[in-house]
């Protein structure tokens, strides 16, 4: 008897063990699942992976309160690859292993997504992304699909904003140590070359410093006309203040991390003189309570403001809301079919999101064309004409 019981309890053993490791545990209530990977804790946990939730969760309530796909509830299984490309690459290798996801929104940081596609690539699946922007996310594989307007588009446009805006003739760069920003920068550079702008100061810095005191101190010596900050929205709003600090009063350009509130959170009062490239122009008019053509603006803003009450930020929460809007349609259309859905995707030119049309010749949304000022007394952005 004692053996018998030996036995039963090394087989529970045995198969607890096994369903540990079989991959991300999601809840087992039916419906259609759809994976998320997102920076859930660690430094960018507060900015994008806040937004990537809060846009998420909005889409996904309203789709499951208006019936859900087909009838089915859409199931959101959240996996947090803490913005690390290593954790991204075992995340994607347990969603892709796992048949229960017919696709997957991830990942935050273009390293991470470089890392990730081959796995995608292999199994099939669609990687949709919220926030990362490199120009060849969409070149170095077949599933990919970009919500973020790219390097190319961004790095240009901050171009523009320095050369023809600002009427900047010398400008100082400051940039994060990561593949995006390092490729902002290029594009950046073509465009002030092409404007007869002068770069006359560079500095670099890794993520997660602190202190850009001397990187600073430099770009301020060579007196540039202004300043363009390229990095993640904590390093960005640190470089603000310390370049008040240092006595910096001039203009200052902030890419990609404008869009998250961390930065008014952090830098608010020395936003002054501050700009940002893209941004909306639509959207801060919606938010403004003006009348806008988009009606995906004014739907989305409303029931944000419905669920939350607070204003949405527009960015990364809009981007993430967008993506669970098309997902929704397409496997309704098509069903949960991996191969069905991709082909689908890679068809769709026209459907109109919050920031953009989606896709785009390049499986990318088609961003609207624009430039803000940062008002520190309200904590906005409000749009700058452009002509």
């Amino acid at each position: 008897m004692l053996k018998k019981t030996m036995l039963v309890l090394l087989v529970l053993v045995v198969l607890a063990t096994a369903a540990s490791c079989a991959g991300p545990q999601a809840s087992e209530s039916e419906g259609v699942r759809l994976a998320v990977i997102a920076p859930l804790s660690g430094p960018l946990a507060s900015g994008p992976g806040r937004q990537a939730q809060e846009g998420i969760n909005l889409a996904a309530k309203i789709i499951n309160e208006a019936g859900g796909i087909d009838g089915q509830e859409l199931v959101v299984d959240w996996l947090d690859d803490r913005g690390d490309a290593s954790e991204a690459s075992v995340l994607a290798q347990k969603v892709a292993d796992d048949d229960r996801y017919p696709a997957v929104i991830a990942h935050f940081s273009s390293d991470s997504c470089f890392a990730a596609m081959p796995i995608y690539e292999k199994a099939g699946i669609a990687m949709l992304t919220a926030w990362a922007s490199h120009a060849e996310l969409t070149t170095r594989a077949s599933i990919s699909f970009r919500m973020s307007p790219s390097t190319l588009f961004y790095g240009r446009l901050n171009g523009e904003l320095l050369a023809d805006l600002l009427e900047a003739e010398r400008v100082a760069i400051i940039l994060a140590n990561a593949e995006y920003h390092k490729d902002h920068t290029r594009h950046l550079k073509d465009q002030l070359a092409e404007s007869g702008v002068s770069v006359v100061s560079e500095e670099l810095y890794m993520i997660g410093d602190s202190d850009f005191r001397s990187q600073l101190t430099n770009i301020i010596q060579a007196a540039p006309d202004a300043i363009a900050v390229v990095g993640y929205p904590r390093e960005t709003g640190l470089i603000i203040n310390q370049s008040r600090d240092l006595g910096w009063e001039g203009k200052l350009t902030v890419a990609p991390a404008g869009q998250a509130p961390e930065v008014f959170e952090i830098a608010a009062a020395n936003m002054y003189e501050t700009y940002m490239g893209g941004g909306g122009p639509s959207f801060r008019a919606a938010l403004a309570g003006d009348a806008v053509d988009n009606q995906a603006i004014t739907d989305y803003i409303a029931a944000y403001r419905a669920e939350y009450d607070k204003d949405p930020n527009g960015g990364w929460d809009a981007q993430s809301y967008d993506l669970v809007r098309i997902l929704a349609q397409v496997i309704g259309e098509v069903g949960p079919d991996r191969a069905k859905i991709l082909d689908e995707l890679k068809g769709i030119s026209d459907f109109q999101g919050v920031n953009g049309t989606m896709f785009g010749p390049d499986r990318a949304m088609v961003p609207e064309y624009g430039m803000s000022k940062a008002n520190p007394e309200t904590g906005l952005w409000e749009a700058v004409p452009t002509q």
